[in-house]
């Protein structure tokens, strides 16, 4: 995630953040010193260490988790989760979420790109995010079936 530090920033005519940024987030502010909005930054890191005078710094590395995405027969595009994850052990805690999820709302022969699709990237999103999950009435629920091909 970008930090800028303003104090740095000269305001340059040309600025190299700006031209970094392929989504177009970064833009020159009223005052010609640069801005980037974080609501619409997809945090790919190339304006980071652009700015030849070090406006534009790391902030927050981490780890940004896609759901719902499959290749094969039928292609979905994964969407992004909201929360930036700062740890190795962040992650690997919301992939275990994830797998409890899907044993415990997917329907059988269905896969989890399925699954987010038929309940919602945003129903899914809250409960892999902040709902409690009883981890062991999931693992103890008989489950039918499978994913199929």
């Amino acid at each position: 995630m970008p930090q800028i530090d303003l104090e740095k920033c000269r305001a340059c005519k040309v600025c190299q953040v700006v031209k970094a940024c392929p989504m177009g987030d970064a833009q020159i502010g009223a005052d010609g010193k640069i801005t980037i909005d974080c609501s619409a930054c997809n945090h790919c890191g190339r304006c980071v260490g652009a700015c030849p005078f070090g406006a534009v710094t790391e902030g927050l590395a981490g780890y940004k988790v896609y759901i719902g995405g499959r290749w094969g027969k039928k292609v979905a595009h994964g969407r992004a989760l909201d929360k930036i994850f700062t740890s190795e052990d962040e992650v690997m805690d919301l992939v275990e979420r994830a797998i409890l999820f899907f044993r415990d709302e997917g329907q059988s022969g269905e896969r989890f790109a399925d699954t987010v699709a038929r309940l919602g990237f945003d129903y899914v999103q809250e409960k892999l995010l902040t709902a409690p999950i009883d981890k062991d009435a999931i693992l103890n629920k008989t489950i039918i079936g499978g994913a199929t091909c």
